[in-house]
């Protein structure tokens, strides 16, 4: 069976235009590895609670002012109006770094792919600026009972705090690079990975379907977008599928298991996608940044779904 000449459900598209406002607004922390070398079995019956994942660092290279990737109609990044002038030589650099692996991962480098999805993925739910920052931690000060943690990882995992002077500073540095970083990931980029994934580009079909569109709220045609942004995902996704190509079972259960963007969210479904896409060969780069830990249970049915979408799926 191929996927190719499926619609997508109306269902999926319910579900990416409800969650779009709480996918800026929240994430979820999860941290899985996936079978058989990188997994931990944990005891007990369903799935476990989600654990924190590490967080890959950009390596920056040369400090310059990136050119030709910009969000159509917002200011470029300026640093007297982005934190403290201390902080302004280390964000620019940090901005470079990851302009640069946008590049190298548009050519073609699935390591520089890896540390663009972290960054993206970092950054959902960070506000937005100055006035929000503010705001954010001053509803966390007047109420220590809230969890202090800060996400990371491809599917939103959390570093956790314990001290509100740790995690406020951690997140004022998040909001500093992400404010930094943040219209690097606008319409060019979109733009230029739907020209690749229309020709046929593999990598590039995979991080369409995980860069979806950010900061459109005020947008008019922001329905529209979102609907585009889903159609084209499902069709890049199930395209590599059909291929078989590792990196669509990687997109489909990356999808279903946690971010349920451009499917709904199955998460015992996408963890059998997740495991037949190592099992078919996904790039271990990209799988050590997706670690999860399942129950018993749990990993043995998605290890036995898993055997059908390997059987139709791999080379």
């Amino acid at each position: 069976m191929k996927f190719t000449d499926h619609k997508i459900w109306l269902s999926a598209v319910a579900i990416a235009l409800a969650s779009a406002t709480l996918f800026w607004a929240q994430s979820r922390g999860v941290n899985y590895s996936t079978v058989p070398t990188n997994l931990e079995s944990a005891a007990g019956a369903g799935e476990s609670e989600p654990e924190v994942a590490g967080l890959m660092q950009s390596e920056p290279q040369e400090l310059a002012e990136p050119a030709g990737i910009s969000e159509k109609g917002s200011e470029p990044f300026s640093p007297s109006r982005n934190g403290q002038d201390a902080n302004n030589a280390e964000i620019l650099v940090h901005r470079q770094g990851i302009s640069n692996s946008i590049e190298s991962a548009l050519a073609g480098s699935v390591e520089d792919a890896s540390k663009v999805l972290e960054r993206f993925r970092t950054c959902t739910g960070a506000p937005t600026d100055e006035a929000g920052l503010q705001m954010m931690l001053q509803t966390y000060a007047a109420q220590p009972e809230l969890p202090m943690r800060t996400p990371n990882g491809l599917l939103g995992g959390f570093e956790q705090f314990e001290s509100f002077e740790g995690w406020s500073a951690a997140e004022t540095q998040r909001f500093r690079a992400c404010n930094a970083t943040k219209s690097l990931f606008g319409e060019d980029l979109r733009t230029r990975l739907r020209e690749r994934a229309e020709s046929g580009d593999v990598l590039a079909r995979f991080m369409y379907a995980m860069l979806p569109p950010r900061n459109i709220e005020r947008n008019p045609d922001r329905v529209l977008i979102w609907l585009e942004y889903v159609d084209l995902a499902y069709e890049f996704t199930t395209q590599n599928m059909d291929e078989n190509e590792p990196l669509g079972l990687l997109a489909m259960g990356l999808s279903l298991r946690g971010l349920g963007v451009f499917t709904p969210r199955e998460p015992l479904v996408g963890s059998a996608f997740l495991i037949a896409a190592e099992r078919c060969g996904a790039p271990q780069v990209l799988l050590d940044l997706i670690g999860i830990r399942y129950t018993d249970g749990a990993f043995r049915t998605s290890w036995a779904d898993s055997e059908a979408i390997v059987r139709e799926f791999c080379k």
